[in-house]
């Protein structure tokens, strides 16, 4: 068995190699809303891999500063050698609440047929 040991030795590190080209890395984009002043009207957005919390923590932001999440959207891949980060997925469009009750008119009045009543328990 001993000298068969460098042998399942090669076989292993070459199984755990293959495993290896099928891993992927992925990623969180944060797009931050920062004021640097209480007093600064418009936010300055900031598009980052750190959410709100690090990124107080890691650049050292004084009290007056404030940031707030505004989007955040993960991403497949790697972003070393400064790569850019993907783009936002489109997201679909809520429908107004005015639009979604109003009735389209179809010209002619149809009427839906009676809707069959639905008993309720009551305990």
């Amino acid at each position: 068995m001993i000298k068969y040991r460098p042998f399942w030795l090669v076989l292993l590190f070459v199984m755990i190699q293959l495993f290896l080209i099928n891993a992927h890395g992925e990623y969180r984009v944060y797009k931050l809303g920062v004021k640097y002043d209480e007093k600064q009207k418009a936010e300055t957005e900031v598009l980052t891999t750190l959410d709100d919390l690090q990124y107080v923590t890691y650049f050292k932001i004084t009290p007056t500063q404030s940031t707030r999440i505004i989007d955040h959207w993960m991403c497949y891949g790697r972003t070393d050698e400064f790569r850019a980060y993907c783009p936002a997925p489109i997201k679909p469009r809520r429908p107004n609440p005015d639009q979604a009750n109003a009735q389209p008119n179809l010209g002619s009045k149809q009427e839906s047929p009676p809707q069959p009543s639905v008993p309720v328990m009551v305990q």
